[in-house]
């Protein structure tokens, strides 16, 4: 479903519009938080939840779109963001290479921290703010829709370039970036140290 057939159904189904800003608007929210190739589940999980069969029934605004799907899922954003935190903060010093499996939790622990040596150097005392940060971070970039990959975050070790990346999160996925990223090296995943869930327990 493309998202011009997306604000035809909600028009479909909900009535039109009553302000051309306003259905604007709602096409550019719609645009930034989700690809077209998941844009068929939301228009069918949106009619489960908003029926259409009483009167006066308007076409959702993003803020009520925001509502709908975001604010009951806050609480599992901030689970997922405690994982990754949970597993970046378990292994790992300033001179590895690492990759994390999700973006949300790369691009957290570049806005909370720079960087993955400033990670690793943060002061001991203030791990509290530390965590609260990385995971106000994590769900500020939790409701974006990207199509960025994760990348491989460079260490201070002199031998960066060469050196295989700790991967935290999904193995097969970071494998086969670092693949792609490490040309022309061949890898040999056995190799790489992997932190996931089944690390931590």
């Amino acid at each position: 479903m493309t998202y011009i057939k997306f604000m035809s159904g909600v028009i479909e189904v909900y009535g039109p519009y009553h302000s051309e800003i306003l259905e604007a608007m709602t096409l550019q929210y719609i645009q930034e938080r989700w690809a077209e190739s998941e844009l068929d589940a939301i228009f069918k999980k949106l009619t489960l939840i908003k029926t259409a069969k009483y009167k006066d029934v308007k076409p959702p605004d993003p803020a009520e779109f925001e509502e709908l799907f975001f604010k009951q899922s806050e609480s599992q954003i901030e689970i997922e963001a405690a994982r990754f935190y949970d597993m970046l903060n378990n292994t790992g010093c300033s001179l590895d290479n690492i990759m994390v499996s999700d973006i949300r939790a790369q691009k957290a622990l570049i806005s909370a921290f720079g960087s993955w040596p400033d990670f690793c150097q943060r002061k001991p005392d203030d791990e509290m703010w530390h965590r609260k940060n990385f995971i106000d971070a994590f769900k500020k970039h939790g409701y974006k829709n990207t199509d960025e990959q994760p990348s491989i975050m460079y260490g201070e070790s002199s031998q960066r370039y060469h050196k295989l990346p700790i991967i935290f999160g999904d193995k097969e996925k970071c494998a086969a970036l670092i693949q792609q990223q490490m040309k022309p090296l061949q890898i040999n995943t056995d190799f790489i140290k992997v932190v996931n869930d089944e690390t931590l327990q």
